[in-house]
């Protein structure tokens, strides 16, 4: 996400302590319950998280005695707007930590509790949706923190695109595998829709996922996970970065990138629902384009760039109970119904049968056409958003959709790494340090702003001043201890 460890300490937060928990959101009516409240990436609306969490009440007071409240913020506003609350003591009662290195970091700040004990009664029903190396993830220095989403268990670097305009041109899109024949693909395009932004970002990011292992924040990866090496090295060294990053400033200068690229902050649906934009790289999942097509209105597919590899990553959201909850055995009861419950579940995912959503054909949802709710009233979550581990229907906006997303013909494999969280406890400096210099160079990179040769160099200079040595030797010694105990 960026911008990190800035976020997590800026005293500037301080200033905005009289923000309420739930900003912005009208409280559900707890009568004799108390409230538990959950926060996640998403941004529907005050009037839809209130619907929705009353929905979602009326089960919770069955079968939890409470009340449920949902929150949510824009991915690129949740770190700063979960600060805000953490420094004055407001934090939710359950909240999702994005990605590993904000885990280990709310760990270390003492934003969330151990729920050892509080898991106990239901890791085994839990276990049934999440692997014992997945589990691994959420366990730092023995002790558990929270509880690993399930919505995908492998990701890869992919790209998605609109079909209507490959088919148009007759483009054999589905024999793309490589980024030379996504490049010939783009080319095409380029030349008949000549004003079209051919990539657009996400939320921040270029390309999300390349085919390094990040270990959890990119700061000293597995450069390869697809090989069996359990070397630590520097990704910005590698011959594989300067190769891509020397192609993607071909790409630049062809015009393929949208404008200023490496500024762009919105979801890449956002872009792509304004009809003048073609694709975007992805973390891609057989979940990524239900997501994406439910928000945008043309034909869409996706293709597989990189190997599909289950690394700590590919879980990138910890649901946790934080340290401000008063009643944190609720908080788990609500936190496991979330995972287990399937009307819970369709809620969160989809939001109300009839208003937000209808049944289509076995085990597919799609919109509902309801004249009384606008866009703005319905429920805008993504599934991923959510940690659902039972089983619930996929989104459809067309038949067949998961026909249109293109994965190789390979099984999925496990990173030697998979299971392994950084304890960045005693290079916290360095890691900080550094990731203020990839926030600053790496986007400029991806999107062929800077020149690779003296772009590159100047980037690991400025990495090897901030410590990234340091910071790899403490992660190798690390993981070799992890493999050494789990492997």
């Amino acid at each position: 996400m960026g911008k990190k460890s800035g976020v997590m300490m800026a005293v500037v937060l301080l200033s905005l302590a009289g923000l309420t928990a739930c900003k912005g959101q009208t409280m559900v009516d707890t009568g004799e319950y108390p409230t538990i409240t959950v926060c996640s990436v998403h941004t529907a609306s005050a009037e839809a998280n209130q619907r929705i969490s009353e929905e979602i009440s009326k089960i919770t007071r069955k079968k939890a005695g409470c009340n449920v409240k949902i929150i949510g913020y824009k991915m690129n506003d949740y770190e700063d707007e979960l600060s805000v609350l953490y420094h004055s003591g407001q934090l939710p009662d359950v909240f999702a930590a994005f990605e590993l290195d904000s885990y280990e970091r709310w760990i270390s700040m003492g934003a969330v509790i151990e729920i050892d004990d509080l898991l106990t009664p239901y890791k085994r029903d839990l276990s049934s949706y999440i692997r014992d190396k997945e589990w691994l993830i959420a366990y730092l220095n023995d002790k558990i923190y929270g509880i690993p989403s399930c919505t995908s268990d492998s990701k890869c670097m992919g790209f998605v695109f609109r079909r209507d305009i490959a088919e148009t041109l007759k483009i054999d899109w589905r024999s793309i595998k490589t980024m030379d024949q996504l490049h010939e693909m783009l080319l095409s395009v380029k030349e008949h829709y000549p004003d079209m932004n051919l990539i657009v970002p996400h939320g921040g990011r270029i390309i999300p996922r390349m085919i390094q292992d990040r270990l959890g924040n990119n700061i000293g990866v597995l450069v390869d996970k697809d090989k069996d090496s359990n070397v630590v090295e520097n990704f910005y060294k590698s011959e594989y970065f300067y190769n891509l990053c020397l192609q993607m400033r071909e790409w630049h200068q062809q015009g393929l990138f949208m404008d200023k690229a490496y500024m762009g902050k919105e979801d890449r649906q956002s872009y792509l629902a304004q009809g003048d934009s073609f694709g975007s790289f992805l973390n891609l999942s057989e979940i990524s384009i239900f997501n994406i097509a439910r928000y945008v209105e043309y034909p869409m597919a996706a293709v597989q760039l990189a190997p599909r590899i289950a690394d700590s990553d590919s879980c990138n959201m910890i649901w946790c109970i934080s340290r401000d909850s008063k009643n944190p055995e609720l908080a788990m009861k609500v936190l496991n119904l979330m995972y287990t419950d399937v009307e819970i579940s369709r809620l969160l995912a989809y939001g109300q049968e009839g208003i937000d959503y209808e049944f289509a054909a076995p085990g597919y949802v799609k919109p509902a056409k309801n004249s009384d709710y606008l866009s703005f009233d319905q429920w805008t979550s993504k599934v991923w958003s959510w940690p659902v581990g039972v089983e619930i229907e996929q989104w459809q906006e067309e038949d067949k959709l998961l026909d249109y997303v293109v994965f190789w013909d390979e099984p999925v494999k496990d990173s030697p790494a998979l299971g392994f969280l950084f304890d960045v406890s005693q290079v916290r400096v360095e890691v900080d340090a550094c990731q203020n210099i990839i926030d600053k160079y790496e986007n400029a990179l991806l999107c062929g702003e800077l020149w690779p040769k003296t772009g590159i160099d100047s980037f690991n200079r400025e990495l090897e001043l901030a410590g990234i040595d340091r910071v790899i030797e403490e992660k190798q010694r690390q993981l070799d201890e992890f493999i050494k105990k789990y492997r």
